[in-house]
């Protein structure tokens, strides 16, 4: 099954001269002389969206001097009813600042069009059919929010389509079973969660191509393991209280971020690091220590990031330490578009 998302643009020139339905006048102002401030967004009616219904629809609006719509006029049809009737709908209920000229506010009629046009969900269509390993086992600190993850995972592979299996056996690190899945990820794993097979067998997962994401704790493993330690891009050194904080969003073209505002809000425990960052790496989010208590990294403290390593891809999110952060919506597309881009599907 396709799952789709909608754009819907609008544009508009300004008219001067006289009007009627089937010809507005020959002048066209630059469109920067009308400015729209009223905050509604158009609505793509569900039926059009059901029945692939896309189109543009093309208004003629007549403004008055205080900058409300009075009267819609349609000019050329997108073929179909509802998004005809939806535009009309929508652009009667908009409010412009007054058009001034030579000084005065004037009515003024507006050419006006809303595009309608359905495209395919980049991020469902990408994680579909995807096979996951969600690894768990935790040999020191034992998060809680394991189990919340574990579920939200499951659920949003339902919803998206893909296959995941959780596990705390690492005798499942073997070279054979691992080439069943497409990514693997590490879910607040802590101390030395592999033996040597199992290490082997990563290595050789992430050089054939395999995608690997790091969530939380999982920089808190293997912290005698040099190949893990560059894989995941850095390791825990300490935290102070858990806290809100402000998180700047580097990169918002990113999977993993482009939903986010760029300062975002959260509430987590927020790690400090051991080393330096390796160059290689692509710093997605930052936490911004003014903001807390605690941080030991100044202007700079990275708390999402993503490499291309050694064939394959590595995503990791700092964040993630309380069970309810899996039942945020921002948070757990930020975890899909991590596992997107891991995946090397984006």
């Amino acid at each position: 099954m396709k799952a789709y998302l909608f754009i819907i643009t609008i544009s508009f020139n300004l008219l001067i001269g006289c009007f009627s339905t089937e010809q507005a006048s020959s002048e066209t102002y630059d469109s920067d002389l009308v400015e729209l401030i009223s905050k509604s967004k158009p609505v793509y009616p569900e039926i059009a969206k059901l029945k692939n219904q896309e189109g543009s629809v093309e208004l003629y609006l007549l403004i008055d001097t205080t900058g409300h719509v009075k009267k819609v006029n349609l000019s050329k049809s997108s073929g179909y009813q509802k998004l005809d009737y939806a535009a009309q709908t929508y652009s009667s209920n908009l409010i412009f600042k007054p058009i001034i000229i030579e000084g005065k506010p004037v009515v003024k009629w507006v050419k006006w069009k809303v595009n309608y046009k359905l495209e395919e969900d980049l991020m469902a269509a990408g994680l579909s059919g995807l096979s996951i390993l969600l690894y768990t086992k935790a040999n020191e600190f034992a998060h809680e929010s394991r189990h919340a993850g574990i579920e939200a995972i499951n659920n949003l592979s339902n919803e998206f389509n893909f296959n995941v299996f959780a596990t705390e056996d690492s005798s499942y690190f073997n070279e054979e079973n691992l080439a069943k899945y497409d990514v693997i990820i590490f879910l607040s794993t802590s101390g030395n969660v592999l033996d040597d097979n199992g290490k082997r067998s990563l290595k050789k997962f992430v050089n054939k191509g395999g995608g690997f994401v790091g969530i939380h704790a999982a920089t808190d493993t293997e912290c005698d393991w040099e190949w893990y330690g560059e894989l995941i891009g850095n390791y825990f050194k300490d935290h102070p209280k858990q806290q809100e904080a402000v998180i700047n969003v580097l990169i918002e073209d990113h999977p993993s971020t482009k939903h986010l505002p760029s300062k975002w809000k959260w509430f987590d425990e927020w790690y400090n690091w051991s080393n330096d960052f390796n160059e290689n790496i692509t710093v997605l989010m930052t936490v911004d220590e003014s903001t807390y208590d605690g941080g030991i990294h100044g202007d700079f403290h990275p708390v999402a990031w993503c490499q291309e390593f050694e064939g394959g891809r590595s995503w990791y999110t700092a964040l993630g330490h309380r069970e309810e952060h899996f039942k945020d919506e921002n948070f757990l597309k930020h975890i899909l578009g991590g596992i997107l881009w891991a995946a090397n599907t984006d």
